[in-house]
């Protein structure tokens, strides 16, 4: 399954509907306040907000920084799952939203297929060639007070919109114009007509690793000008109020700059072997078995807020250049600079400057053609006001945990959910599998949670100096779960064999799934044609 995220900046909002701040998850929400737009009955905050939740080796820094979000109007996103939902109304290839109803279930799985009728087959038949996208986007919104997620359903059911929490807001896909209209309870109007889009290029492998500065020149699908554009963010262009008050907001698209994502990779291995009851019997190689890589890289078309303007003023948002993100072309993507808050009539009430500097990466990581932004993620270190005759006064200042020892963003030490584990012999992302019920083990990757906080942390904010000369440290702790069931329950131990052949000893050692009394036998032979038989038996129980 394909999955395409949304630019950096985008997902940086995203991830407050996501992941809602709070004690019960384990996160603490930290926000710098710039400024409150007033409405009619309502306030517009312009903020900072830091997301407490950790930094997982994949993660490029918004504009703002890494962790960092700036919450000044709003954005819907959406995470492709299979086939982009909204691309596609041909008979050759159609997104969920404008695909047929699915079949019945209880026809499909009731009848083999040939007994299903024709059009339960042609369904089928095109969901397996991938001409039909089965599977919803997961959308994330974030805007004014409101967070949260849906799936948008099939246009022919009505194109209702499922949320994962109740609230008043009526969102209506405009299919038409590509754009979104939500509609809270109290009437206010929240446009979302500014995209941003992407181009995806994907390419398979087997039996070998897709190289992490692998450009888009070299994947499967790359045809210049000839990919479909696809929609991934949706920013908030205006809000109107009951009154018809409007608050607008202006992005900068031009110059055009291209960002490239890092690659997403995922692997699949298949083998085959014959079992029998309690034993295990191999000879040579399995007779079937592959290892196919699968990766993909976006390039996105970026969009950066500039202006907002309300009935009392304006707010101007200035950039700069920042490197630690890929880019195609010579304009590189950009990070927040300055604030700029103007009255009605033009003039500065204050402004706001962001100071940065980059988290770096200590790795003995085959040096690439992409690494000097491999290495290196945005770091916020300051935010510092300035009256408006530029009179700096006490600033924000940030610090984090580690902050020149991040890992590589492309490093295979993760564990289940994308965080560094400090497993550095790990040379491939599939884990080490223990099934016991067939008596089978697969030697991967250990995936499993680093359990000391020193790694964990990396990265992460470890304390805020405030203009009033106040201080707030942060001590993290890792989450727990427990109560493992099924093959979770197991676990690795190393096993020695030791077997005899007619010209002395062999010795191998090697991880085993240590189960209840399995009785296993290998067979074998070496080059020159001596035989040999290997038969222990476990009666361990963990």
């Amino acid at each position: 399954m394909k999955v395409i995220q949304p630019s950096p900046t985008a997902a940086s909002l995203g991830v407050y509907g996501n992941n809602p701040v709070n004690y019960y998850n384990g996160t603490v929400g930290v926000t710098i306040p710039i400024y409150e737009i007033k409405m009619s009955n309502q306030v517009l905050p312009v903020k900072l907000d830091y997301f407490s939740s950790g930094v997982r080796v994949a993660d490029n820094a918004s504009w703002v920084g890494l962790g960092w979000s700036l919450s000044a109007g709003g954005v819907i996103t959406k995470s492709v799952k299979g086939g982009d939902d909204l691309f596609g109304t041909s008979s050759s290839q159609v997104g969920y939203y404008n695909a047929d109803k699915l079949p019945n279930k209880f026809d499909v799985l009731s009848n083999d297929f040939f007994n299903l009728s024709s059009y339960n087959q042609n369904y089928l038949n095109d969901f397996d060639q991938g001409w039909i996208d089965s599977e919803p986007d997961i959308f994330h919104y974030n805007f004014a007070n409101y967070s949260g997620k849906f799936v948008l359903d099939k246009q022919i059911n009505g194109s209702l919109v499922y949320k994962d929490q109740a609230n008043n807001l009526k969102m209506q896909y405009l299919q038409q114009t590509d754009n979104w209209l939500v509609t809270d309870g109290l009437g206010y109007r929240y446009y979302f007509n500014t995209r941003e889009r992407v181009q995806n290029f994907y390419k398979t492998i087997d039996g070998g690793d897709i190289p992490n500065d692998s450009q888009i020149g070299a994947f499967d699908n790359y045809v210049i000008n000839g990919n479909p554009l696809i929609t991934m963010s949706w920013y908030l262009s205006s809000i109107v109020t009951p009154t018809e008050e409007v608050i607008s907001f202006t992005y900068q698209t031009e110059p055009l700059r291209q960002s490239m994502s890092l690659i997403s990779k995922s692997e699949e291995e298949y083998d085959q072997e014959k079992l029998v009851a309690q034993t295990a019997t191999m000879s040579g190689k399995f007779s079937a078995k592959y290892h196919r890589y699968t990766g993909s890289k976006q390039l996105i078309y970026d969009v950066y807020l500039k202006q907002i303007n309300f009935s009392e003023g304006s707010i101007i948002f200035n950039t700069t250049n920042r490197d630690d993100i890929e880019y195609l072309g010579t304009d590189k993507p950009q990070k927040l600079s300055q604030i700029v808050i103007k009255d009605i009539s033009g003039n500065v009430l204050k402004k706001y400057s962001f100071n940065y500097s980059y988290f770096l990466s200590n790795t003995s990581e085959t040096i690439l053609t992409n690494d000097y932004t491999n290495r290196r993620r945005l770091k916020l270190d300051a935010v510092v006001e300035l009256a408006s005759n530029d009179q700096s006064k006490p600033p924000y200042i940030l610090d984090y945990y580690n902050a020149d020892d991040l890992p590589y963003k492309y490093t295979k030490a993760i564990d289940h959910w994308g965080y560094y584990n400090g497993k550095s012999s790990n040379n491939t992302l599939l884990p080490t599998k223990i099934i016991p019920s067939v008596e089978k083990f697969w030697n991967g990757a250990d995936r499993s949670a680093n359990q000391v906080n020193t790694e964990a942390i990396k990265g992460m904010l470890s304390s805020i100096t405030y203009p009033t000369g106040g201080k707030t440290k942060f001590n993290y702790e890792l989450n727990e779960y427990h109560n493992l069931k099924g093959d979770d329950q197991y676990v690795l131990q190393p096993q020695t064999v030791m077997a005899n052949s007619m010209i002395g000893k062999y010795s191998e050692a090697f991880d085993l799934a240590v189960i209840d009394t399995t009785i296993v036998t290998l067979k074998g032979t070496f080059k020159k044609k001596r035989r040999f038989n290997i038969h222990w038996r476990l009666c361990s129980f963990v």
